[in-house]
């Protein structure tokens, strides 16, 4: 283990801090002043004990003088970003990589199951401490929650914010994009934790996506907060959701997908005056629907009935059960033959 590894080391202190300060200015080189100008002594904690009975309040005067004098900005400048943050967070990113039960066993004694890059890197405990007090944003800056511009993820706003940013610079989006929900799951305690039974993970966080029909990568994500106030009220949840994650594919002719939950005409047609089509299921109760395709005549097993006004299409489809479509994407005078289940797997280039 090198030096300056060792540093991380449980070995000869159970508090996992420096040594000593000697050990310190060997391996970095830092000036620090180990007195005050004034000449002020530096008490031990065994005198300072000792003479809190005798003159509790010289004891006081000493603590506060020799706290002001010290100048701890050299330790946080070179032990913050530079051996802390940035290897925690690359250690981070590895173990969801290589998954274990328990991020203990990751220090483990076993050969087969720790990991001796993690070992080397910082020990056990100095990685639970950076756990407890990583802050991802400025806590002064919250609104409180009885104000306007509150934010419920404030606190990981910023991670949020640049994860969206190098998702869509990564990346270029395919025409084909599919919007959906899913649930990362957690059953902590969470404002934003969700719980849909009808979810093969019940309990977790509801993520609105839009990803590449084609490849499965997400280029854009929206977490649910749960309902929300200041809201158009004429537009609902599903039409302000495709709204939202669709904003940067103005104009683009991009084609959007998504089901029943999302779908509605005026939802299409909103989408095709900044540019893009779209096509999904939809209800047969939605407005603006054909009456006359809420009545259709029982067909046979691939058969279909369809309308068409303007840029828009109508088909109801017979599957087992008859399956409602609406796009702004497609016309009833061409027709094409598709397999039913077809995947697709590639990989993204």
């Amino acid at each position: 283990m090198s030096e300056q590894n060792s540093l991380y080391s449980d070995e000869g202190s159970d508090d996992n801090e420096l040594s000593s300060g000697d050990e310190w200015l060997e391996n970095y080189n830092a000036e620090v002043d180990h007195g005050s100008p004034d000449n002020t002594p530096v008490v031990s904690d065994e005198e300072a004990n000792d003479e809190d009975d005798a003159a509790p309040e010289n004891a006081e005067l000493v603590w506060r003088e020799t706290y002001e004098e010290l100048d701890i900005d050299p330790f946080i400048q070179i032990t913050g970003p530079s051996h802390n943050l940035n290897p925690n967070a690359r250690m981070q990113i590895l173990m969801g990589i290589n998954q274990l039960p328990d991020y203990s066993f990751y220090w483990s004694n076993n050969k087969y199951l720790g990991n001796q890059g993690f070992k080397e890197v910082m020990s056990v405990k100095r990685y639970e401490k950076l756990n407890q007090y990583i802050h991802c944003n400025d806590i002064e800056t919250d609104v409180p929650v009885d104000q306007p511009g509150h934010d419920k993820l404030h606190k990981i706003r910023p991670l949020i914010d640049s994860s969206l940013q190098n998702f869509a610079a990564r990346y270029n989006p395919n025409k084909n994009q599919a919007i959906d929900e899913a649930m990362v799951a957690y059953k902590g305690r969470s404002v934003a934790k969700q719980y849909i039974p009808s979810k093969p993970t019940k309990w977790g966080f509801k993520v609105w996506m839009r990803c590449d029909s084609k490849s499965g990568y997400c280029h854009k994500f929206d977490i649910y907060m749960g309902k929300e106030t200041a809201v158009d009220s004429t537009k609902g949840l599903g039409h302000r959701v495709v709204e939202k994650l669709a904003e940067d594919l103005h104009h683009k002719n991009h084609h959007l997908y998504f089901d029943s939950y999302f779908t509605s005409i005026p939802l299409l047609q909103d989408l095709l005056s900044n540019g893009i089509y779209g096509c999904g299921t939809i209800r047969q109760n939605r407005k603006g629907f054909p009456q006359d395709l809420k009545n259709a005549p029982r067909m046979q097993t691939g058969q279909f009935v369809g309308r068409q006004t303007d840029n828009m299409v109508g088909v109801v489809w017979m599957d087992k059960k008859p399956v409602n479509v609406v796009a702004s994407n497609e016309s009833l005078i061409e027709t094409s033959t598709v397999c039913k289940n077809e995947k697709i797997a590639n990989s993204i280039k």
